[in-house]
């Protein structure tokens, strides 16, 4: 594993709700500089699942969000010849031709990024995306019970072998759900704060800054570092960006 004393060095410090010193085009330019090959790649793989929220800003006419891999006018070039982007994104869209469709179906696509991305992954790639994909799945059964609709249904999209949705598919006649030992939290979270949409986006942006952290543990030289600085980056940029409307598109965002 190589070490990244210098770039390591060079990164300031973050913290939820105080802007960061370098934006995410100062941080791309440090990366592309010092990491090798092999460890940019895990950069791009990373930032992929902002460029799957960024495809379905571009289709509902909005702006994207800095910190993904291509500017606006990429998107739209990636997306007219087929290019760039992982198969999953072309197969998702030849199935559903017509844009309303696209957006009318787009958890299926979020579904296709963690199936396909996960595959192979290892180390803090396959780590927080992993994390990333559970607790998700977690909110989303919390949310479920919590307004009446049946778990089966809303995760009718997920494999039920895997032992993961088992564990909630589980619960589906329950009163509440519990949630793994590792997601105790989470559920205190929601609890605490589902009636103020704006407020739980925020916590949940504490919460995630601070899982990643734990992710990082001692590789404080290492690519574990620089990589778990990308995700904390796009949460402290996002956090700063949030009101009242964007927190409820975020819990909404989740819960596709």
């Amino acid at each position: 594993m190589a070490k990244y004393y210098f770039v390591t060095t060079l990164l300031p410090p973050l913290k939820i709700g105080t802007p960061p010193e370098i934006d995410s085009a100062e941080l791309d330019f440090i990366l592309k500089q010092n990491l090798t090959k092999c460890d940019y790649q895990k950069v791009i793989v990373l930032r992929r699942l902002v460029e799957i929220e960024n495809i379905r800003y571009f289709w509902q006419g909005a702006p994207i969000e800095a910190g993904g891999n291509f500017d606006e006018k990429e998107v739209e070039e990636n997306l007219l010849h087929h290019e760039a982007y992982p198969s999953y994104v072309f197969q998702f869209m030849e199935k559903y031709e017509d844009t309303k469709e696209r957006l009318k179906h787009f958890p299926e696509l979020l579904k296709d990024f963690f199936r396909y991305e996960l595959k192979g992954k290892d180390g803090f790639v396959k780590e927080y995306l992993q994390f990333e994909w559970e607790w998700r799945l977690v909110f989303v059964a919390l949310r479920a019970k919590n307004l009446g609709r049946s778990l089966a249904s809303e995760l009718q999209e997920e494999d039920p072998e895997d032992p993961f949705v088992q564990q909630i598919l589980e619960q589906k006649d329950a009163e509440t759900y519990i949630p793994p030992a590792k997601f105790a939290e989470l559920k205190e979270i929601y609890e605490a704060k589902k009636s103020n949409p704006l407020d739980l986006a925020l916590t949940l942006s504490q919460w995630r800054f601070d899982r990643i952290e734990d992710m990082v543990g001692w590789h404080t030289f290492d690519v574990y570092r620089v990589l778990g600085y990308v995700i904390q980056h796009k949460i402290v940029e996002k956090w700063l960006k949030l009101d009242k409307k964007k927190g409820l598109e975020i819990i909404e965002q989740v819960l596709a």
